[in-house]
């Protein structure tokens, strides 16, 4: 299997990463970088019970393909998880985001949107401020 992570990831899959302008991590935990060392292959086969367990936890039933289909599925997704735990980490910043995107925010203005005249205009009764409606609390 073979991993293609986006421009920017660094380890045993070269590139560099810059952590984002509008990154949450603090500089002070730069120190705190996991150094890479290769984790033991562990095999991460769901069984079918553990299927029925993590189905009866989420309220869901599935019929038996079905629970043999989801175990193969799940033990496939924990394989992947534990391919990724391979990369060298050794020096990438701790990041609060993959992209160095960050929001966009227009500045508030106020401005007059609809004139108060032309809203009520639509109301079944008015007292020229406010709209009136017929009292609901005796």
């Amino acid at each position: 299997m073979r991993l293609r992570l986006a421009d920017g990831v660094s380890g045993a899959l070269g590139g560099v990463v810059t952590p984002p302008r509008n990154s949450l991590i603090s500089p002070a935990v730069g120190s705190l970088y996991r150094k890479h060392e290769p984790q033991p292959k562990i095999s991460m086969a769901i069984s079918k019970e553990e299927v029925q367990h993590i189905a009866s936890l989420a309220r869901l039933r599935f019929s038996d393909e079905e629970e043999d289909r989801m175990a193969d599925e799940m033990s496939s997704l924990l394989d992947y998880v534990d391919k990724l735990r391979e990369v060298d980490t050794a020096g990438v910043p701790p990041m609060s985001h993959v992209l160095t995107e960050e929001n966009v925010f227009r500045e508030d203005e106020v401005e007059q949107r609809i004139k108060r005249k032309d809203a009520l205009s639509n109301a079944p009764e008015t007292d020229g401020t406010y709209v009136l409606v017929p009292k609901v609390i005796e």
